[in-house]
């Protein structure tokens, strides 16, 4: 049978005077007389029939409560901490998911930053990139069920009655179109602007055109920037609008659309080599060729004629070989001309108008010119398609200087030449040069500064229409030699065409002109 301290509520053996626990002594147990045997009356000789002790249900013994015991320090220790911890976790769990889950939750725009490039232009240092916030994108991780347009277009593929294909249609894609729509008002009130790190304002500003020239279309959303190199790395700010009306907009897209946007300002710093490699792309080097360095290098640039007041600039025409391209410049007749890049093997014609050509300009008169005039040619920067060949923006000034006139020694020691473009002008049978002459002016009447008159033979038919040979002559004004050209300002040509070579210079009104000293030079 067991017994419990009356202080610290104990379990001890009957029997035991202290308790172990605590110390205290035990005091004497009471008589319990409910449960003692009654005592046999000494005048109740005989037993009582059917009595109500006889009778009575035997009652079950009930075992003492222990007495209660009292809370140990320890105790109430650990129950008011684990309160405490219980409250913490109560408040956290409120926190989490009245504030922390819905943040976490939230579309961030930074991370929707698409980069697209143009793929006409992956040249290194001239590559061109579109950065875009993709509302499809948020639209398909926030929004939608999981399935592309396409796929759910693809259930209606073998639908042939149109009316439930269209009813059934509008159906499936009434939310799409809802909550993308929601997704494009909310970017409407976020601003993208972009800047290449290391490239410092100044240098922005002076060198705009060059080096980072960016402009915004239509949309606020995006931003393309041109002149990108591989290792550049981009930063993109996103600027929320603050005012009023824009943030209630922001509030009522987002209840509609139901989605959350964290419009907190940021930056995102975007690396152009990665996402260059995310597209399985790469810029390729370029040839920058300046091409006006090139023409003064190589005295392609110079002055025309030889009488003052008459003088003209123009650019020689040249090939310029660049790795697997070549630049050729055709010369016009009126203007300057312009460059082409074809292939190798393709030949361009004079004064001919070629697709993507660069063209030289000048705002300074380019005829009608005196030596000491100058004249500043420029280009702007191109790229020709389909190469990798850039032509740097440039410009340069050049000075006229009249030629000098072709003297008797110079024409003499040129002849072969002279001849050879009598040849180019002349198209006749078995022709021939006879004769030649310079013509230099002598007063002021003349003219011409000079004249070179070939007198030429060549087989032609007589008023009988029999073939016989015959005289004709060609006269070349204004003649000097450009390095070892014969170069000429105007050409006439007479088509008397004599039997006779006497009658042929009899005839000739320039070999008789007798404001020109006249030299035989063949």
């Amino acid at each position: 049978m067991f017994m419990f301290c009356e202080k610290c509520g104990n379990k001890m053996n009957e029997g035991e005077k202290f308790c172990e626990k605590c110390g205290t002594p035990v005091s004497a147990p009471a008589v319990n007389t409910a449960n003692a045997p009654a005592q046999e009356s000494v005048n109740n000789t005989a037993p009582q029939a059917n009595t109500a002790v006889n009778n009575a249900v035997p009652q079950p013994v009930t075992a003492p409560k222990p007495p209660k015991q009292p809370m140990s320090p320890e105790t109430k220790k650990a129950i008011l901490f684990s309160s405490i911890g219980a409250g913490v976790v109560v408040i956290t769990l409120i926190v989490l998911f009245a504030f922390v889950l819905p943040m976490l939750n939230r579309v961030k725009v930074s991370e929707f930053v698409k980069v697209d490039f143009d793929k006409d232009m992956l040249y290194e240092g001239h590559a061109s990139a579109t950065f875009t916030i993709d509302s499809l994108d948020i639209y398909d991780k926030y929004l939608s069920d999981g399935k592309s347009v396409e796929e759910k277009l693809d259930k209606y593929k073998n639908v042939d009655d149109i009316g439930s294909l269209l009813s059934n249609l509008g159906s499936d894609l009434s939310d799409d179109l809802s909550g993308s729509s929601g997704v494009y008002t909310i970017l409407q009130n976020c601003d993208i602007s972009v800047e290449v790190k290391g490239v410092s304002e100044e240098t922005e500003e002076t060198e705009t055109t060059e080096e980072v020239e960016t402009y915004i279309p239509e949309t606020n959303t995006s931003v393309t920037v041109k002149n990108l190199k591989t290792d550049d790395v981009v930063v993109v700010k996103l600027t929320w609008d603050k005012d009023e009306d824009s943030i209630k907009e922001v509030k009522r897209a987002e209840k509609a659309a139901g989605i959350s946007f964290d419009t907190t300002d940021t930056t995102v710093e975007i690396k152009i080599s990665d996402e260059l490699e995310k597209d399985k792309l790469k810029l390729e080097k370029v040839q920058n060729v300046d091409i006006l360095d090139y023409i003064a290098e190589n005295n392609l640039a110079g002055t025309k004629g030889i009488k003052e007041g008459d003088l003209s600039f123009c650019i020689k025409d040249f090939e310029h070989e660049v790795g697997d391209y070549k630049l050729v410049f055709v010369s016009a007749d009126y203007g300057i001309g312009g460059l082409y890049a074809p292939n190798k093997d393709e030949t361009l014609e004079h004064n001919a108008v070629y697709p993507n050509g660069l063209y030289f300009k000048s705002d300074d008169p380019t005829s009608s010119l005196s030596t000491g005039d100058k004249v500043t040619v420029s280009v702007t920067a191109q790229h020709f398609p389909d190469t990798n060949i850039f032509i740097k923006e440039s410009s340069k000034t050049f000075d006229i200087k009249a030629n000098e006139p072709l003297d008797t020694v110079t024409a003499k020691n040129n002849i072969d030449k002279i001849k050879a473009v009598v040849k180019e002008n002349i198209d006749e049978d078995n022709l021939a040069t006879v004769n030649a002459y310079l013509l230099s002016r002598k007063n002021n009447n003349a003219n011409y500064e000079n004249m070179v008159v070939v007198v030429y033979s060549f087989d032609g038919e007589n008023y009988s229409g029999k073939t016989k040979k015959k005289y004709d002559t060609i006269s070349f004004r204004d003649t000097y030699m450009d390095g070892d050209t014969f170069v000429y300002g105007s050409i006439n040509r007479s088509f008397w065409s004599d039997e006779s070579l006497k009658d042929a210079e009899k005839y000739s009104s320039d070999l008789n002109d007798n404001n020109y000293t006249k030299v035989k030079i063949s």
